[in-house]
């Protein structure tokens, strides 16, 4: 093919609209659709190359994949190999199994696969993904593995005309399945590439198009008018193209169904750019000067680095600043340089390496992030020593049993009675009450042993609010046998009920109470519903102890303070804390966001003045002497996950809860 330096040029302005987005989303809401222009980029050069190698008998299917293992596997084999690197440092076990996975996944080009299981790309986790970008080139290298062996089928056995037609019905029948599916699977129509080939299809189409131009007319015409189409026809359809692709990269958000037929903007704007041609004046000025050209051609290994480098950033510090990311954008383009000279050129170009070779490093990295997945992460690196997380110490043992039949006794996560007598209290509750209740039974006395009944169950989460209006619901059910395992049991003379105040007040977040003041949350039903669920425990002649639930304080990943063992340097410590505002709350704020809780809690307490209690758990989980909520109690971690205590604090609960339960 003649070099044409404007579709380098469109490449950088792809590659910068991405970078733009992942680093400063406010700001470039729409820079995703860079990846959309790069699949019409993709689909143009790479059928057109194809096309020309049949007309000229020169073209093999091996030589094809040649040359893409040295394009595309030096850069990426760099990246991911540096990465398993990076995270045997920097990253706990979890964290370095998914990692691992999403390397090994990365290496055989089914990454997009992978994220379909497990979140959206614009989820809140996504950003904690470093191999997260690599869904593009596993939809690219997928269509690839079918592409070149359709073609050439195609062109050898039939004729051009039958690549036409094909490249046309395939396109249309994608687009169609992703818009018919981009509303009721987001996820799956972002990901899959059946999808998203009609992107590529686009510049396929284009390719073809330019292909039968040149077979039509003579050499000597194209030797002399390379153009597509005239001057000044040429240049309205570039800037036509660049005007759809920046009204995309401005104007479409995370929060509109995509690809469907939003995707047409900028993927048509790319194959307006092309079919522009080198001579439209726009082209040569803008995307043809030296430095889009000189991006356009390091925006592979760009897109490749800068996305593992920001999300390490999000890994370790929560929300990096501004300067922050800036900083990682510079040593982004300063890795892209350094891997196109010295590694793309030499590799690609020089070819100091044979495919089979590249190919087999290929191997490599993805078994070595297949076995560090399968290893758990593994456990025995320095990073994990140094940012222990208690294990739980608890040694009782338990009978599994909580007095339902076999079939309720199997759905309840935690159903499970102490041996040790006398059984006179019982814990009900969702999840909250299943990681507190081990530190309540450690720490009880003689006075009183524990059951519990509650935590999860197979088909949805044991709620403390109970609407006896709705019997057949599963959730009414679950209320219903958790309440009657108590209920007919005459040994148990207090129940404590411990349920998350985020599931009272339906508020869908669990990593910050702030929503709590939120007057749209139906606080009347909630109040209404625990009423309930304590009125059926009264009228079985119980007592009962609302335990106030504990502030919702960030995320252990989002506020860890992570210590670090680095080589001649020491111990480092980030604490991600000092970046995210969700990891603490002023004692003041705390008792401004629960009030309406509080409240909430007190009129149940009202209508049953001599039967219920509340147990208020301020003390424990906040430093009321510094006046502050943290994710840490004594200097140790208050939480295991989200907003569910450790076992630490359940037993400091858990001393104040056997002294309540015993008095009454």
């Amino acid at each position: 093919m003649n070099y044409r330096p404007e579709i380098d040029g469109l490449r950088a302005a792809s590659v910068i609209a991405v970078l733009l987005f992942h680093a400063f989303p406010e700001l470039v809401p729409g820079g995703f659709v860079g990846v959309d222009v790069f699949f019409v980029i993709s689909g143009f050069l790479i059928t057109s190359i194809i096309l020309e190698g049949l007309r000229k008998q020169s073209f093999t299917i091996a030589g094809f994949y040649g040359r893409r293992i040295r394009r595309i596997f030096p850069a990426l084999f760099l990246v991911l190999a540096t990465s398993l690197a990076a995270g045997w440092v920097l990253l706990l076990a979890d964290e370095y199994a998914l990692l691992s996975k999403h390397v090994a996944g990365g290496a055989a080009f089914i990454t997009n696969f992978m994220f379909v299981q497990e979140s959206g790309y614009f989820d809140v986790a996504s950003a904690s993904k470093p191999m997260l970008h690599l869904w593009s080139l596993s939809i690219e290298e997928q269509f690839y593995l079918i592409w070149p062996l359709l073609i050439t089928l195609l062109y050898r056995r039939f004729s051009t005309a039958s690549a036409g037609a094909t490249i046309l019905v395939l396109l249309v029948t994608s687009f169609i399945v992703n818009v018919a599916f981009a509303d009721a699977y987001p996820v799956e129509t972002f990901y899959y590439p059946s999808g998203r080939f009609w992107e590529l299809l686009i510049g396929a189409g284009l390719a073809y198009l330019q292909f039968r131009k040149t077979t039509v007319f003579s050499d000597v015409f194209v030797r002399v008018d390379t153009r597509l189409m005239p001057g000044a026809t040429a240049g309205i359809v570039s800037i036509l193209g660049l005007a759809l692709i920046l009204a995309s990269v401005l104007t479409l958000d995370a929060g509109r169904a995509y690809p469907g037929f939003w995707a047409l903007m900028p993927t048509l704007g790319g194959a307006l750019v092309i079919v522009s041609g080198s001579h439209s004046v726009l082209n040569r000025v803008l995307l043809a000067n030296r430095a889009m050209v000189f991006v356009g051609l390091i925006s592979f290994p760009l897109y490749l680095w800068h996305w593992p480098i920001l999300s390490f950033g999000h890994i370790l510090y929560g929300a990096p600043d501004a300067a922050w990311k800036l900083s990682a954008l510079a040593i982004s383009f300063v890795l892209a340089t350094l891997t196109y000279l010295l590694v793309e050129k030499r590799i690609r170009y020089q070819r100091l390496l044979p495919a089979p070779a590249i190919f087999a490093a290929m191997v490599v990295v993805g078994f070595a992030g297949g076995f560090v997945f399968t290893s758990g992460g593994i456990v025995s690196r320095e990073i994990n020593s140094l940012n222990q997380f208690e294990q739980e110490p608890f040694t009782l043992e338990l009978a599994r049993q909580c007095g339902l039949d076999a079939e309720w006794t199997e759905k309840f996560v935690d159903c499970y009675e102490d041996k040790r007598p006398p059984l006179r209290f019982a814990m009900v509750g969702d999840s909250k009450a299943g990681v507190m209740f081990r530190g309540v039974m450690q720490s009880s006395t003689p006075a009183g042993r524990w059951k519990m009944v509650g935590g999860n169950t197979k088909d949805g989460g044991s709620l403390v609010t109970y609407d006896p209006t709705t019997p057949d619901l599963t959730n009414t059910k679950i209320t219903k046998n958790m309440l009657d395992a108590v209920t007919n049991d005459d040994r148990i003379k207090v129940v404590a009920v411990v349920g998350a105040a985020r599931a009272i007040t339906d508020l869908h977040n669990d990593y910050s109470w702030r929503g709590l003041r939120d007057e749209s949350l139906d606080w009347q039903s909630g109040e209404a519903q625990l009423g309930n669920f304590v009125e059926v425990l009264v009228a079985a002649g119980k007592k009962v102890i609302l335990v106030v639930d504990n502030p919702a304080l960030g995320t252990r990943e989002g506020c860890l303070n992570r210590l670090v063992s680095v080589p001649l340097v020491g111990v480092l410590q980030m604490n991600k804390a000092d970046h995210n505002p969700e990891c603490s709350l002023s004692l003041d704020e705390y008792y401004h966001l629960r009030q309406r809780y509080m409240d909430l809690l007190d009129s149940v307490r009202a209508r049953f003045p001599d039967d219920v209690a509340v147990l208020d758990t301020a003390a424990e989980v906040c430093d009321l002497s510094a006046k502050r909520c943290t994710r840490t109690v004594d200097g140790r971690p208050a939480f295991v996950f989200t907003d569910h205590m450790s076992y630490h604090l359940a037993q400091k609960i858990g001393v104040k809860l056997n002294a309540l339960a015993s008095e009454l």
